[in-house]
């Protein structure tokens, strides 16, 4: 989690899949009457009867971070206590992307090869073999190249996938 201070508001990026995302979140929206979503960041507009539950809000992120990252600055917790009554945007940083990106790669591969995961690898690659053949850029026109090498590409992952299966 991350504050950074601008003019107009205080922002803070936060990944979706901290354990800090959702009680910000919920605080912001439900403790706070002013606050709405916009896309993928979440703001919160200043009342001034929320002034002091605000102020309080903001000093326990600020030491959240600085709990998280082992670092003071006192200074910035002062301007982030005078910017109190600024917007406070919540940004989600998606870097659940990346790991869930993993697992369609390879079902992916074994949909190009028309093969499922229970498979051996024996079947799969007389699958792999049946294609390549029919997609073979010396069989058909210089369009079937790239499909060619999709076929290629998804037999060498699937195959040393299968083997590191077995060597483990």
């Amino acid at each position: 989690m991350r504050l950074h201070l601008s003019s107009d508001c205080i922002t803070v990026n936060i990944p979706e899949h901290s354990s800090h995302f959702l009680h910000v979140s919920q605080t912001l929206s439900q403790k706070f009457t002013k606050s709405f979503w916009v896309n993928e960041t979440l703001i919160n507009l200043s009342t001034p009867k929320e002034k002091e539950k605000r102020k309080a809000f903001l000093t326990s992120l600020y030491y959240t971070c600085a709990f998280a990252s082992q670092t003071q600055n006192l200074a910035f917790l002062q301007k982030l206590i005078a910017m109190h009554d600024k917007p406070i945007k919540v940004v989600k940083k998606g870097a659940q992307k990346i790991i869930s990106y993993q697992t369609p790669t390879l079902e992916k591969y074994y949909k190009i090869l028309e093969a499922s995961q229970t498979e051996s690898l024996q079947t799969i690659r007389k699958k792999y073999l049946r294609l390549a053949k029919l997609y073979h850029p010396d069989h058909q026109d210089s369009s079937c190249t790239r499909k060619f090498q999709q076929i290629q590409e998804a037999y060498e992952t699937i195959k040393a996938q299968k083997r590191k299966k077995i060597a483990a």
